[in-house]
């Protein structure tokens, strides 16, 4: 059987979340997420902190960071899901 993999990314105001899907399935040593602080990236904080990563470079951290995961795991599909985000 074909192996299906994409990488799907999720936005929100408080951070992203990046996860490979092989098969319909998760792989979790494959995923990451990240907060909206700009000092430290596993930290989340309110959306009106001057801490806080704008949105518009929230989305272009995870397509980035979503394209990267994509090369290294030769997976050529890369798509943005608004409704992974966990962050």
């Amino acid at each position: 059987m074909k192996e299906n993999s994409v990488v799907v990314y999720g936005v929100s105001a408080y951070g992203y979340d990046v996860q490979v899907i092989r098969n319909g399935q998760v792989d979790e040593s494959n995923s990451y997420s990240s907060g909206n602080n700009k000092f430290d990236s596993e930290d989340v904080v309110s959306v009106d902190s001057p801490d806080c990563v704008p949105i518009e470079t929230l989305r272009k951290y995870a397509k980035t960071t979503a394209e990267e995961i994509a090369a290294e795991e030769n997976i050529l599909k890369v798509t943005e899901d608004g409704g992974i985000c966990y962050a």
